[in-house]
């Protein structure tokens, strides 16, 4: 992320961010982690770390919403056999996982409130 500093005409200074993604860095199926770099640009933005052991995943639409993907059930069952302690996905999302502490994102607002708490 790099952070552009422009002066307005008042002696305010207003912020604009470029952003850029690396095709690498992102699975064939982007839609999946559209909510992770969202969470991820919000962390460093904000300066404040990710929950520790905490998985994300859902498609994030151009108004905002966190939609559900595919396999969200499984995603979660697995995210908990590899020792995650919480997992973040579209509120729509049905997981019955007991072992794993499920937080439903309806939109990026959501998400936002999440990555700033304390908890």
């Amino acid at each position: 992320i790099n952070r552009l500093a422009a002066k307005t005409s008042s002696t305010k200074i207003t912020m604009r961010y470029d952003v850029r993604v690396s095709e690498k860095a992102v699975p064939d199926s982007a839609r999946i982690s559209s909510s992770l770099i969202s969470a991820a640009l919000v962390s460093a933005l904000a300066d404040r770390p990710l929950p520790n052991k905490s998985v994300w995943f859902g498609e994030v639409s151009l108004s905002g919403e966190v939609r559900p993907v595919a396999h969200a059930n499984l995603r979660v069952k697995e995210a908990a056999k590899l020792g995650f302690a919480a997992a973040f996905g579209p509120a729509s999302s049905k997981t019955g996982s007991s072992k794993i502490a499920f937080n439903g994102l309806g939109q990026v607002a959501n998400l936002v409130d999440r990555v700033m708490s304390k908890s």
